[in-house]
């Protein structure tokens, strides 16, 4: 594991240019050098994030057993991964066996459900990479919202966000509690 120091796991100073890719190195790291307990933290707090992102999409697009899946993996995150593996594998199986069936492409919703796969990995592997892709998840779902929208933003300065700010602020707080 990888050993530094809280200084150096900072991720950017408020005044500075930040792109896409740097972010993504200082997740890793971040995540990497992070205590279980606060990489467990991070993942179900950023997960229930994405579910609440994904909320109108998990209302609007999906059947009542699908919500009723996702309800019991959310709720039992810190419960047995086996149970919710099992109701994972039932919500891909409900969501792509009717080839008939077209779920819209809804970011926030592809972001959760990714990031519910990762969590799983995590705790099946320890792995930190499945917490910087949880990360990367939350990441993704705010540049899809603010691309457009906020005047200056880019993937080569995602700090022009407000909200990007403030969520890689959470994720710093989360990841590294010393």
């Amino acid at each position: 594991m990888n050993s530094i120091t809280r200084e150096s796991r900072r991720p950017f100073q408020s005044d500075c240019k930040v792109n896409y890719s740097e972010y993504e190195e200082w997740i890793k790291l971040a995540a990497a050098s992070a205590a279980e307990d606060s990489r467990l933290s991070f993942a179900c707090e950023t997960v229930r994030a994405l579910n609440i992102e994904a909320r109108g999409a998990i209302q609007n697009e999906l059947t009542a057993r699908e919500r009723q899946l996702i309800a019991s993996i959310v709720d039992g995150l810190e419960g047995n991964p086996d149970l919710m593996r099992e109701n994972l594998e039932e919500l891909e199986t409900l969501l792509y066996e009717d080839q008939d069936r077209k779920v819209r492409y809804i970011p926030s919703l592809t972001e959760f459900l990714c990031s519910i796969a990762h969590f799983l990995d995590y705790r099946d592997s320890s792995n930190p990479a499945y917490i910087a892709a949880i990360g990367l998840n939350i990441i993704n779902v705010i540049d899809y919202a603010v691309s457009g929208q906020v005047d200056g933003y880019s993937i080569a300065d995602i700090l022009v966000s407000e909200d990007m700010r403030a969520e890689i602020e959470r994720q710093e707080r989360l990841l590294m509690v010393d």
